[in-house]
This record gives structure tokens, C-alpha cells and sequence, in this order.
């Protein structure tokens, strides 16, 4: 299982460019494992200063991390 690692020691635009490229951890062959749920990566966001805002987000991040994944 591969975890990119979203919100590791990372800025927000380096989160937003590795959801943007999930489909090429695909080809690795391996189930991959996003937790996107609330990361700071969305404070930016209006109404995400406080995690309770940042669902939506959150909701939006995984959605399309599975269309691109899909089989």
C-alpha cells in the first residue's frame, strides 16, 4: 500500500500537486491510501480556517482522487 503522504512536511502547493498527479501512482501496482480529511492544505480556502470548515474540501479531494484511480 502506498501513502503519498499528503500534509507531511509539505507546503500546500507540493499537497495540491500530488493530488494532482495520483494517477501515476497507479501504474506502481499497488492499492494506494489518501487522507486528505482536513488537512491545513485547505485553511486557505474560504471557511477553512477551522477544521470543521474544511470538510467540504476534504469531501471534493477524495471524490476526485477516485475518478482518477477508478479501474
Amino acid at each position: 500500500m502506498l501513502d503519498p503522504g499528503l500534509g507531511f512536511a509539505k507546503t500546500a502547493q507540493q499537497n495540491f500537486d500530488i493530488l494532482s498527479r495520483l494517477s501515476g501512482y497507479h501504474g506502481l501496482g499497488v492499492p494506494i491510501l489518501l487522507g486528505a480529511s482536513r488537512k491545513s492544505m485547505f485553511k486557505t480556502l474560504p471557511f477553512g480556517a477551522e477544521t470543521e470548515g474544511r470538510l467540504p474540501a476534504s469531501l471534493a479531494a477524495h471524490q476526485q482522487a477516485s475518478r482518477e484511480l477508478a479501474f
